[in-house]
């Protein structure tokens, strides 16, 4: 059942179909976009993971240290207002060491955030902002500090 809304001086809005619909398809867009930003950041996960690994800035003696470096995506179901997480972590008992000592110099945490953030919070804010509908869209990053982070 179509509906008249005025919308002023300039003239007439008419719907040609029931506010409701409008909503559902509101709905769904927000569900496709929530979903394949949730796709987005479990591909980049694999990246950061892999970039960690490939960066770590101390020499490898066992190789264990280097390889249990790990980033993962943990995620909410939709409609929650938290789409994801990513977490990284060591999987060493002596991580935090080579976080902290000598002035963080072995840090690779600390330096992933800084390489990654700005990238991850520039490709979501992108993708958002392409979708035909969009307008004004913000991100924004939380960044969790943690022992090695150098403050500057």
């Amino acid at each position: 059942m179509p509906s008249n809304i005025n919308v002023g001086l300039r003239g007439n809005l008419r719907w040609e179909f029931a506010p409701q619909v409008l909503s559902q398809g509101a709905r769904r867009h927000n569900e496709m976009l929530y979903n394949n930003t949730k796709q987005v950041l479990g591909d980049l996960t694999k990246d950061i993971e892999k970039w960690m690994k490939a960066n770590a800035p101390w020499k490898d003696r066992t190789g264990k240290a280097r390889a249990t470096l790990s980033a993962t995506l943990v995620t909410n179901d939709y409609p929650t207002p938290l789409i994801g997480v990513i977490t990284l972590s060591h999987g060493v008992p002596y991580g935090l060491w080579l976080e902290v000592a000598h002035g963080g110099r072995y840090s690779i945490l600390g330096p992933t955030i800084d390489y990654w953030g700005g990238r991850i919070m520039r490709l979501v804010s992108n993708m958002m902002k392409s979708r035909k509908g969009m307008g004004n869209t913000v991100v924004v990053a939380h960044r969790t500090l943690v022992a090695g982070d150098r403050f500057y």
